[in-house]
């Protein structure tokens, strides 16, 4: 059964209710193991209750915003990379992606200044092409 199905959360709170019925007869009874019982089984559905609630709300996080979960990871690991990478996209900037690049280019994310000719060069690159660009007055 599907934790996320109507029919789960009304069984968790009727197996929840049932226990909880079953604390309140054995405490009235004198029943002390059963108590004990019955509250040990009502903390034990709680703590999955809530196990799944916490399960379901980071799952709809992680759906909501994918890079938010291994973006940043990646993009630390990148910024220790000491060549300049920079993503190009048709119809867009290029943006630097590491430390490197973003030296290099003096920017925070969008490359504004001379991105024709970077978007050129980017476009244009083979392997094993040696083209050299002067960015502020650095090659």
């Amino acid at each position: 059964m599907d934790s996320r199905s109507p029919a789960y959360h009304m069984l968790m709170a009727a197996a929840l209710a049932s226990m909880a019925v079953f604390a309140y007869d054995s405490a009235v009874k004198g029943l002390w193991a059963g108590l004990t019982f019955a509250l040990l089984a009502c903390t034990v559905l709680l703590a999955v209750i809530g196990a799944v609630q916490r399960r379901g709300t980071l799952a709809a996080t992680s759906a909501a915003n994918p890079a938010a979960e291994g973006g940043k990871d990646l993009r630390v690991l990148l910024d220790h990379v000491p060549i300049p990478l920079v993503r190009h996209v048709d119809g867009h900037h290029p943006e630097a992606i590491n430390r490197a690049a973003r030296n290099l280019f003096r920017t925070d994310d969008v490359i504004v200044s001379d991105s024709g000719k970077l978007a050129g060069a980017i476009a244009e690159a083979t392997r094993g092409s040696g083209t050299t660009l002067s960015v502020f007055d650095r090659q």
